[in-house]
């Protein structure tokens, strides 16, 4: 805080010191936790709880003021919803499915990994997510119209929505799954590694919520996983290729016999076909001219997809101009996935980025002319 304020007398900046909030966390509960500061001539005093990035933070760390604040903001957009479902006049269930789903969830399950421990599988979740099974059952009555005494399982099952705590457990998951993928340079990625390293020791006190899910769900963190980094090209960046995408197949097959026609006759143009498929639980890559062929087997279902399966494909296209014997004016490329296409006109953060960063640094190299259909 010193240091703080002579930055900001340097800088003629103005805090608004009654905006702070000064909490104290100790795991010995007999330490006196009334100390107090004083910053250019304020005086703050110690806090029960304080919030801060919508998340609610207590001296204990049990978050239970928070999932109260989510509980009722969860009841509150409920009795709203009710308000607008009627199952005579109201709108379609599946429009109100919606309406929970974007609405009422992400506002009760709002920093999840931060406040919220999964178990692991098989376990019971704890008493206190419970309180979330509130606003639930009172959105998914006014959905279905159902008894006020119906059970709460039998209501989950016939609206096919899952409870709170597989819902928590699935985007805490998930949020551990996107810490993974982000680069060593991230500041979250040495945390994570570290939570990982510490998952594998015996403690039993002090236990972040991160090392909790890498102990709780180990098959989460023991695979590789591919790191993600924010930007592969700049936003400026425009690409070198072509592109030409038909509505339907109809039109695709007219515009390929055309180009086929118009082409087949120059022998300074290449033209090849790719795919991607799985097949037998595994996945593969496939290239092919009139000349050559290019295969690849990417390996088992469950560590790729045909997304990648897709991209490699074309990845193994460019390779074959590369190696060809002579310089062709022009390559065509014929691609029955338009996401891999669309991947690689506008990189973004996805899977397979390195393999869309592989071929854009080979699309570099070669001078021909490119269209992709």
């Amino acid at each position: 805080m010193e240091e703080a304020e002579k930055w900001r007398q340097k800088h003629g900046v103005q805090f608004e010191y009654d905006k702070s909030v000064l909490i104290h966390f100790t795991a010995n509960k007999r330490r006196s936790t009334d100390a107090v500061i004083t910053v250019a001539g304020i005086t703050i005093k110690p806090s029960k709880d304080a919030r801060y990035l919508g998340v609610t933070f207590d001296q204990s760390l049990k978050f239970d003021k928070h999932l109260q604040h989510a509980t009722k903001k969860g009841m509150s957009f409920a009795l709203a919803m009710s308000g607008a479902a009627n199952c005579i006049w109201g709108p379609q269930i599946r429009y109100i499915c919606q309406l929970f789903t974007a609405i009422v969830a992400p506002r009760t399950d709002y920093g999840a990994i931060i406040w919220h421990r999964p178990k692991a599988h098989g376990q019971l979740p704890v008493g206190k997510i419970n309180r979330l099974v509130g606003p639930q059952r009172l959105a998914m009555k006014a959905i279905i119209g159902s008894f006020r005494t119906a059970p709460t399982s039998a209501v989950q099952y016939e609206m096919q929505l899952p409870p709170p705590d597989l819902r928590l457990k699935r985007k805490v998951l998930q949020s551990l799954t996107r810490m993974q993928t982000l680069p060593s340079s991230h500041p979250i990625s040495p945390w994570v590694e570290k939570a990982i390293r510490d998952s594998r020791q015996q403690r039993t006190r002090h236990i972040s919520n991160l090392e909790s899910l890498a102990r709780n769900f180990p098959e989460y963190t023991t695979m590789p996983v591919e790191k993600i980094w924010p930007f592969i090209r700049p936003p400026w960046w425009t690409p070198r290729i072509k592109v030409h995408i038909e509505s339907n197949k109809q039109k695709a097959k007219k515009h390929h016999d055309n180009t086929i026609t118009t082409y087949s006759a120059n022998p300074n143009t290449i033209c090849i076909y790719t795919d991607g498929s799985s097949i037998d639980g595994g996945v593969g890559s496939a290239a092919y001219t009139y000349e050559t062929t290019k295969q690849q087997h990417l390996g088992k279902e469950i560590d790729h997809n045909v997304f990648a399966a897709e991209l490699t494909a074309i990845d193994l296209d460019i390779q074959i101009v590369k190696e060809a014997n002579c310089m062709y004016e022009n390559c065509i490329l014929y691609i029955d996935s338009q996401a891999a296409i669309k991947a690689i006109m506008k990189p973004l953060r996805q899977s397979g980025q390195h393999i869309i960063q592989q071929i854009h640094d080979k699309l570099d190299v070669l001078t021909t002319n490119t269209t992709l259909i």
